[in-house]
This record gives C-alpha cells, sequence and structure tokens, in this order.
C-alpha cells in the first residue's frame, strides 16, 4: 500500500535550490518510503519535534508527520 506525500510550501522551495542529483535523490528516497512505510520504523523526534519522523538521505534530513 502507497502512502499519499504531500510536501510544504517551504519544502518544494527548499527542494528546488538543491543541485538536481541531489534532489532526484530525494526524491527517489520519499518515493520508496510512500512504497514501504509499513516495513520501517520511522525515528521518531523529541522535544519541540515531538510527533515528527526523521528520514535522512545522505547529508540531507526531512521531517515528517
Amino acid at each position: 500500500m502507497a502512502y499519499f506525500v504531500e510536501f510544504s510550501h517551504e519544502a518544494i522551495a527548499d527542494l528546488e535550490a538543491l543541485a538536481p542529483i541531489i534532489q532526484e535523490r530525494i526524491l527517489r528516497k520519499v518515493r520508496w518510503l510512500s512504497d514501504n512505510f509499513e516495513n520501517v520504523s520511522p525515528q521518531a523526534l523529541s522535544a519541540n519535534l515531538s510527533g515528527l519522523f526523521k528520514l535522512r538521505v545522505g547529508d540531507y534530513r526531512a521531517l515528517s508527520d
């Protein structure tokens, strides 16, 4: 079961500021995660980021809820 992924306006702007090869790498990981979310255990964040999860792609981090 694939999950629906929606990017905030800020996330789109941040993604567009990156080199195309990095953009593709991040998007490929997000697509993979949407297809495999039930089989992974995302890292939950704490403190002021409680309720969010971290996705690591190389040197970059994406937050999701």
